[in-house]
């Protein structure tokens, strides 16, 4: 009886796969890498591999003063990526996430390793997102990657009051959120511009302190000069007196500096260091009327003291502006409350309202008092309790609109009692800003 042998492990595989297990199995390794700081590990490999592959080991082991230690040093990699480099340059493979491809762009600019650089750019380039493009940012800065830099600078300026929102923003240098905040190309009102300085001055006083309760002028100290970027002379009288000079972010005499220049009064007495403080961004808004019926609109909606609520959503960060009701369909007057709300509170409302019947009016656009910022696919209630004896209404109305990049899907709300839906009833439209 013979026994079949059994093949070796390097039978039939890649070049790749057998570097690989060598590396894995630690066999003939001549250089060992002592890796991280924290919790320093042992990582062992092979000097001509790593030399065939990267200038950089090249040199350290085969140039002019060649590294003749056993041990060397890399403090500044986290063990776990240190393997996926050695992996990539074993086998030129490596999967990749968020974390991973910052790491390793780090790491192929150190050893000069332009295809996994490539790799990595292409990685975060596609997948940059609000939640991340603060941090993919930064080190495309600290990484002087300016193809990447300049990627992300475009999206947060496109998407700034999403972004401003992110738990990211806190990740940006102040060197980083001063570029991006003086951008002419920056779309976001300059309210929201401040108020993102004052939450990244949060973030940077808690990472220094275990109290995580700071004052106006601990946030001040931590803004410093970046608060001279805010270009607050954009801002309304009203806005500014409303929501900055209650505050003690500004000191009084930079208040009475602003206060002078909204009022058309240039000091000649006192004078900061403002940056292009009454410097209107380069951007444009767009208002947009989401119709959910088409031209034919029917008689005779009945009001029983009932509310009529309908849900909808949108694919972009944008502002409700205000929303269109159906008018009477015969002498009289719709009178009533319509508001706004999310699945957490009431947004804003507009009480006594009165729409007058009229020869061919079979709508009225009512507008909320302050535009409204609306998240992208989250769910908003338009709610109307009204009183009339009829009005006209739509019915077969369109379940999802698209308008350019803003697309507006409405559905079913339970709440809806005077039997407005998602396809019938109420409201002809909503008007949108982005």
């Amino acid at each position: 009886m013979t026994c079949s042998k059994e093949p070796a492990w390097q039978s039939n595989r890649l070049f790749e796969e057998t570097n690989l297990r060598m590396l894995q199995d630690e066999r003939l390794c001549d250089v060992t890498f002592l890796v991280g700081t924290v919790k320093e590990e042992k990582i062992m490999a092979h000097r001509f591999i790593l030399a065939s592959r990267s200038p950089v080991f090249f040199t350290m082991f085969c140039g002019s003063l060649p590294e003749t230690s056993q041990t060397i040093g890399v403090p500044d990699i986290e063990p776990a990526i240190f393997r996926d480099l050695l992996r990539y340059i074993y086998t030129e493979d490596c999967s990749l996430n968020e974390h991973k491809a910052i790491a390793l762009l780090y790491c192929s600019k150190k050893y000069e390793l332009e295809r996994l650089r490539e790799a990595c750019q292409k990685f975060l380039n596609t997948n940059i997102s609000s939640d991340n493009v603060c941090t993919i940012l930064q080190h495309a800065v600290q990484f002087d990657e300016v193809d990447l830099e300049n990627r992300c600078l475009t999206f947060v300026t496109e998407n700034a009051e999403t972004v401003f929102k992110s738990d990211g923003l806190s990740t940006l240098s102040k060197e980083v959120l001063k570029k991006v905040i003086e951008s002419d190309e920056l779309i976001a009102d300059e309210l929201c511009v401040y108020n993102a300085c004052k939450k990244w001055a949060i973030a940077q006083c808690n990472s220094k302190s275990d109290n995580h309760e700071h004052s106006e002028l601990d946030q001040r100290r931590a803004l410093g000069d970046l608060i001279y970027s805010v270009r607050f002379a954009t801002m309304s009288f009203q806005t500014f007196a409303e929501s900055v000079a209650v505050e003690d972010i500004l000191t009084p005499e930079e208040k009475v500096f602003v206060f002078q220049f909204l009022a058309g009064i240039v000091s000649k007495k006192t004078s900061f260091p403002f940056q292009a403080i009454s410097k209107n961004r380069n951007y444009r808004t767009k208002i947009v009327e989401v119709q959910r019926f088409g031209p034919n609109y029917y008689q005779h909606w009945i009001y029983c003291g009932h509310p009529d609520v309908l849900n909808f959503k949108v694919s972009i960060p944008c502002k409700i502006v205000g929303v269109s009701l159906f008018a009477p369909c015969s002498a009289g007057i719709l009178e009533g409350t319509i508001g706004l709300q999310n699945d957490t509170s009431v947004l804003t409302t507009e009480k006594n309202i009165k729409i007058m019947y009229g020869v061919s009016k079979y709508y009225e656009t009512v507008l909320f008092d302050k535009p409204v910022d609306i998240e992208p696919e989250r769910i908003y209630s338009i709610f109307a309790l009204l009183k009339a004896e009829k009005t006209y209404y739509g019915n077969g109305g369109k379940v999802k609109v698209v308008s350019g990049p803003l697309e507006v899907v409405f559905s079913h709300n339970g709440n809806s009692t005077n039997k407005t839906s998602d396809t019938r009833g109420q409201f002809h439209s909503i008007t949108f800003e982005f």
